[in-house]
């Protein structure tokens, strides 16, 4: 009869001696739970990071320019490509003049196609205004035609190297506008009524826009 009291009072003493304890300041740390067993990863290891920003753009523009010392012409154009960085820009570009009189020639017209690459630096991309410099890369053909005779015509090659600064407006997010001026330098020995090389170089001055997503 004894033993029956004895059960309940070892209990309330297991009991009260965390109590006291906690209460004299000490912490009683929990038992860690068990992690599970996790399987080791690999990573790869490349020489350089990937790119970070990666955009399509594309968009017209236009550049009058002069032709000889004298002649003012018209070239539409424009192009697609890579931003790179929100900084590098490469792009492929199309132009063309639209047929005219030949400088030394009244009997002669002639038109200019031009295609290539462009790549310029954007400074301080995710400003308002910012500044680009850049250069149209290609080849031109001169094609000159006989008026009234089709059949009379030749084609003149040259390589073409224009070098230009832009000031650039974001106008929204996607759309920047543009304006800016260069120098088309032409390089090649063709030579038939009055159009060459010297001829076809000279100044530039351009606007136009781009879109990107």
């Amino acid at each position: 009869m004894l033993r029956r009291p004895f059960v309940p009072l070892f209990a309330l003493t297991y009991l009260l001696v965390p109590i006291q304890a906690t209460a004299q300041g000490e912490s009683i740390a929990p038992l860690p739970s068990p992690s599970p067993a996790s399987s080791p990863k690999t990573e790869l290891v490349t020489f350089f990071s990937a790119p970070t920003r990666v955009r399509l753009v594309a968009g017209p523009w236009t550049r009058l320019t002069l032709l000889g010392s004298s002649d003012f012409a018209v070239l539409a154009g424009g192009g697609g490509g890579l931003l790179l960085f929100d900084h590098l820009l490469v792009m492929g570009y199309a132009s063309s003049l639209s047929s005219r009189t030949a400088p030394e020639d009244n009997t002669r017209r002639f038109a200019l196609a031009s295609v290539g690459g462009q790549i310029a630096w954007i400074f301080t991309p995710h400003k308002r205004l910012h500044g680009n410099v850049g250069a149209l890369i290609g080849s031109t053909s001169a094609t000159v035609t006989a008026k009234g005779n089709a059949n009379d015509t030749a084609t003149l090659d040259y390589l073409s190297v224009e070098p230009y600064a832009e000031i650039e407006a974001s106008v929204y997010l996607g759309l920047k506008i543009f304006a800016g001026g260069g120098y088309r330098i032409m390089a090649g020995k063709g030579n038939l009524a009055g159009i060459d090389s010297s001829y076809l170089r000279g100044p530039t001055l351009e606007f136009g826009f781009r879109m990107g997503n």
